[in-house]
């Protein structure tokens, strides 16, 4: 595995190289001119010979480059060993002298022929080959993301990809439970945390980058430290912050940690039966509303269908929800407004009696003064006042939270309402009587 990691930045290194001398072959065509006129013109003749210095380099370098790398690769295939892919395991089980003289015609044909390898990138900064340098840098690099990289993208495809599966919130839901089945899910999620959060990367062990600095440096000039070099990939910054994180708290013989994990796994199973419940949301749903009141704002926007303005769940919203996502900065405009002409639907003629039914005398007490004041596009009624009572008045005033003109209108439309309706002038009569408010404060509130 090694020898084909250092052949690989080889071949690496070599492109580069490669790429970088037809860049500067085409400059030197350009400029072709100054070499020869360096010949006749002594004022060019500096210029001239660094011109003609250059043109020598990047001939020369291609054809020796090309003839180690084709010595290298001969000795690799035209080498016993390695060419009857030997059972080292058989140098490794016997002591016997023939076995320590095989071991070590396998070492030394090794060393060799990474030797071979190393001598072509070596030479090629030797050469004063264009971008050698940087080649070999690049090349590292590469070739450390297409080895050790392609290993840690593959582990987290697998085993990382098998981590977030046993650490799914069924999983956790599952592990809030007691008995048998409650510890194994426990077990599996705790497992799969601690698998979702690792790299992969074998460049991330401590010490490992450190290592493979002064084992490249031991080859003066090869580059191969810039394998090493790359270190984190992907996400893995990200993943290497989580799993310290999870290490700092992990304290299994502590209680309070227990506690805390236990308390991860209901949380989860919470949320389970929250989707669960929203899923089938119907409008006058006692469940859904249950769950929408106990969500922050912040967790309602993120809803599809509050976003949507779906009425399965808007019809579910309490006024104290519903004024709050209508500030919140979560949404957007047209969220809003989708929002709000949903709202608004459920105070028609044919939706506010049900509506103002499920309502607490709180809750109508924190309708806004737009949808009190709501009006009926078919039938041009102000239906939400009409469906009010003593009470319902009584709590708005407490409430305190209309504006003056909003109270001048819905006073306007109280006096509407009893004029078309009898029953609900009596109920007018009564709240504004004097011998149920002898110090007119309710008059005074209502009409301004």
């Amino acid at each position: 595995i090694i020898l084909f990691i250092v052949l690989a930045f080889v071949l690496f290194t070599l492109a580069f190289v490669l790429v970088a001398r037809f860049v500067v072959l085409i400059f030197l065509i350009i400029l072709a001119p100054i070499g020869f006129a360096g010949l006749a013109v002594p004022m060019l003749k500096k210029r001239a010979d660094q011109w003609w210095d250059k043109l020598f380099e990047q001939t020369v370098t291609a054809p020796i480059l090309f003839l180690l790398l084709y010595i290298a690769l001969r000795v690799i295939t035209e080498m016993k060993n390695f060419g009857n892919s030997p059972d080292w395991t058989t140098y490794a089980g016997n002591v016997n002298p023939s076995a320590i003289l095989g071991l070590g015609s396998a070492i030394l044909t090794f060393l060799v022929t990474m030797g071979l390898l190393l001598l072509v990138v070596i030479q090629a900064k030797s050469l004063s080959a264009a971008g050698a340098a940087g080649a070999t840098k690049l090349a590292g690099r590469a070739t450390g993301l297409l080895s050790f990289g392609a290993i840690s993208l593959a582990g987290r495809g697998t085993l990382g990809a098998a981590g977030y599966l046993l650490n799914n919130k069924r999983m956790q839901a599952r592990a809030s439970k007691g008995g048998v089945g409650g510890y194994a899910a426990k077990l599996a999620s705790f497992t799969g945390r601690n698998l979702e959060g690792r790299t992969f990367d074998f460049r991330n062990i401590p010490g490992v980058r450190t290592a493979g600095t002064a084992a490249g440096g031991l080859v003066a000039g090869s580059g191969l430290e810039n394998i090493l070099a790359g270190g984190t990939t992907v996400t893995a910054k990200g993943a290497i912050d989580t799993t310290r994180e999870a290490y700092k708290t992990y304290k299994p013989f502590s209680g309070e940690w227990w506690r805390a994990q236990q308390g991860e796994y209901e949380k989860a199973a919470d949320e389970l039966k929250r989707k669960s419940t929203l899923a089938g949301a119907t409008p006058g749903s006692a469940d859904v509303q249950k769950e929408l009141k106990k969500m922050s704002v912040d967790e309602l926007a993120q809803l599809k269908d509050i976003r949507g303005g779906i009425d399965s769940l808007v019809y579910n919203l309490s006024p104290e929800k519903f004024n709050e996502l209508m500030k919140s900065d979560k949404l957007l405009s047209g969220e809003k407004a989708k929002l709000q002409k949903t709202w608004d639907t459920q105070f028609d003629a044919a939706n506010v009696g049900t509506t103002m039914g499920r309502f607490s005398t709180e809750e109508v007490a924190a309708l806004g003064g737009g949808t009190l004041l709501h009006e009926d596009p078919v039938t041009h009624g102000h239906h939400v006042i009409e469906n009010l009572g003593i009470t319902e008045f009584e709590a708005i005033r407490r409430k305190g939270t209309i504006t003056r003109q909003q109270r001048h209108d819905i006073y306007a439309q109280i006096n509407l309402a009893a004029h078309a309706n009898p029953a609900y002038a009596v109920m007018v009569a009564d709240y504004f009587d004097p011998a149920n408010d002898p110090g007119g404060n309710r008059e005074k509130y209502w009409n301004v």
